[in-house]
């Protein structure tokens, strides 16, 4: 099946999911993600037709009418007090193997207040594909002719504000490479770096950093070249993260840390703020080291394991901090309930300025395990 294909018929299951589940009026955030935007419109007639068939079936549709990083998503779930979201990704993303995919989320009255915006389990999803193995054919597929609403900017606008809540805005010297996956990745990123001082960002175009050694090592040699305290890259569409530092004195070495120590510096910036409280709670995939144990320790608050997979991990109640076993963290899950890669570079980004500052190397105070 092409594109308009499969999201049709899964916009067709989902609005049956949910109906049987919770009634009529159920609302649902419709989003895109992208990878080269087609020049023929083909994101709006997709994105429209989804919309199309949830009014048609008795649900609300809230499209954000252009591709936007994943984080957005889940925070537009939670903020507007829908009951589902559904992201589409055609056949001509780079992630879907050329076969066009859907993701959901579940919110609002379809799920527990601790997994809205969570993308669904395996078990949702096998619900969720049974209706959809039973939509109509596509000429036979009801559609509205209107009723659905766009979510403006001042969607993302919100968003970048909960990302810099409480963050100091004061001109910051640290030197960042950026290397996002996809363009407006990169312009959400740079606009939150840029509210909370970070000037002097390097944005370099490297195709698949995030996940190809060859490509990622291409981005440590452009830091170590140009005098960089840092290196982020996002990707899996902003939702995780890779961070490269220097190692060494004047002339420095340049590694990417891995997963555990990451989650272990991120995890140490949410659990400060919570220290002595025994209800917040970080969570780790069952596959991470005992990186977060350490950290509850020297805070005191509570630690607990999940399965695999960040839909396992963010559903977890009391969660202030999560971190899955491929790069994704989730740091602000009263509001985005998910990996979020952006909020993560940006939490990152801050402690490299401390030792910064200090004429210091993040590195030399880096945890082993």
């Amino acid at each position: 099946m092409n594109d308009i294909e499969v999201f049709a018929r899964s916009a067709w299951g989902i609005a049956a999911y949910l109906e049987q589940k919770i009634g009529e009026r159920f609302r649902v955030v419709v989003g895109y993600d992208h990878a080269i935007l087609s020049e023929d419109g083909a994101e709006m007639q997709n994105l429209t037709e989804v919309a199309r068939i949830i009014e048609a079936a008795g649900g609300h549709a809230l499209v954000i009418p252009r591709a936007l990083p994943s984080p957005i998503g889940a925070f537009s779930l939670r903020m507007l007090l829908s009951d589902a979201a559904i992201i589409l990704r055609p056949a001509s993303s780079p992630r879907t193997g050329g076969i066009p995919r859907v993701e959901f989320a579940l919110g609002g009255r379809a799920t527990s207040r601790e997994a809205e915006g969570v993308l669904v389990t395996a078990e949702e999803r096998t619900a969720i594909d049974t209706f959809t193995a039973s939509a109509p054919a596509m000429p036979d597929i009801p559609r509205a002719e209107s009723g659905w609403e766009f979510i403006g900017q001042g969607m993302v606008d919100a968003y970048v504000d909960r990302v810099v809540l409480g963050k100091p805005a004061t001109e910051k010297q640290s030197k960042i490479v950026y290397a996002p996956e996809y363009a407006t990745t990169r312009l959400l990123t740079t606009t939150i770096c840029e509210r909370i001082g970070f000037r002097d960002v390097d944005v370099i175009g490297v195709p698949n950093a995030g996940v190809n050694d060859v490509a990622a090592q291409r981005v440590l040699d452009h830091a170590s070249q140009n005098g960089a305290d840092l290196v982020v890259i996002t990707f899996d569409n902003g939702r995780r993260l890779r961070v490269g530092l220097p190692f060494g004195g004047d002339n420095p070495h340049w590694e990417y840390l891995d997963n555990d120590t990451v989650a272990y510096l991120l995890a140490s910036e949410v659990a400060r703020r919570h220290a002595m409280d025994s209800d917040a709670v970080l969570v780790a995939a069952e596959s991470c080291s005992d990186a977060l144990e350490r950290v509850a320790t020297r805070f005191h608050v509570s630690v607990a394991r999940s399965a695999d997979l960040m839909s396992h991990v963010a559903r977890t109640p009391g969660i202030v901090f999560g971190c899955d076993e491929a790069f994704g963290y989730c740091l602000d899950p009263a509001m985005v309930r998910d990996a979020d890669g952006l909020a993560a570079a940006t939490t990152f980004a801050l402690l490299t300025e401390k030792y910064v500052s200090r004429g210091c190397l993040l590195s030399d105070a880096l945890p082993t395990f």
